[in-house]
């Protein structure tokens, strides 16, 4: 190996170390970006209510932030019929309505089926808000799997309504993570 090798391998290893941002090291937030490595992934876990869907509703929330990784999404709906996921993200000052493969992940954009945005405002909206709410929302239903989740407002408070396979709907503050309504 000559001097140019050496220098590649020495540019290449240099390039690697200081990859990963951690909110420890000033690197800013890692979390969710919207990038999904499962993808149409076989090793993507099934749902527990159906073994035959691989992808949840935030994975489906992400395979469409892959596509539009600055968008807000404010609502997820599976259609059980289609199998699929479709998922309306606010991105590049305009509403674009996806549909996710619930089987494989795979993203297409819904031409015939234009959105009409959000019924709550998406400024300062956290990444991990719908995380928590769909967990809160799990939790509180005693669930197994969320069906469904809108961007809305409920006295006067931008919650995340949670649909749950148990036919519940319950509603999540954006901000607390608090459950603020549950309706049967």
């Amino acid at each position: 190996m000559g001097a140019v090798g050496a220098l590649l391998i020495a540019v290449g290893a240099a390039a690697g170390c200081d990859g990963d941002a951690t909110p420890d090291e000033g690197g800013g937030d890692p979390g969710p970006t919207g990038r999904l490595e499962q993808r149409g992934s076989p090793e993507a876990s099934p749902s527990p209510a159906n073994p035959e869907r691989r992808i949840d509703l935030l994975r489906a929330r992400d395979a469409a932030l892959e596509e539009f990784p600055n968008g807000v999404v404010y609502d997820v709906e599976l259609e059980e019929d289609s199998h699929r996921w479709t998922v309306e993200v606010s991105a590049e000052g305009a509403e674009h309505a996806l549909a996710v493969d619930a089987r494989s992940g795979d993203v297409s954009e819904l031409e015939a089926d234009m959105p009409d945005g959000p019924d709550a405002d998406l400024a300062g909206l956290s990444a991990r808000s719908l995380d928590t709410a769909v967990r809160v929302a799990l939790d509180d239903s005693g669930g197994s799997e969320a069906t469904e989740a809108s961007l809305d407002k409920e006295n006067g408070r931008r919650v995340w309504k949670i649909e749950v396979d148990d036919g519940r709907t319950v509603a999540v503050d954006t901000e607390t993570g608090e459950v603020v309504a549950t309706d049967s």
